[in-house]
């Protein structure tokens, strides 16, 4: 099944805007970073819990589909 935890997402860092890859789990659970090239450390904030909220619903989302599609045409 197709997990959006692990989906990967590009972010600037906020002193040289330089583009950093990470993935969403480590946005919600607001992990730190490391800019590969001002060498500085991002934390990732979730503001208002808005990345695991999402995150949530839609793969909750996601189940009920797959679980309406295996039980379709029986």
């Amino acid at each position: 099944m197709f997990d959006l935890n692990f989906t990967w997402v590009d972010i600037n860092c906020p002193k040289c805007g330089y583009q950093e890859l990470v993935q969403l789990i480590d946005v919600k659970s607001e992990k730190r970073i490391f800019c590969h090239n001002c060498k500085i450390n991002i934390l990732l904030t979730d503001g208002e819990a808005s990345v695991h909220t999402s995150i949530n619903s839609t793969n909750s989302a996601l189940k009920e589909l797959e679980k309406t599609f295996k039980n379709f045409g029986k």
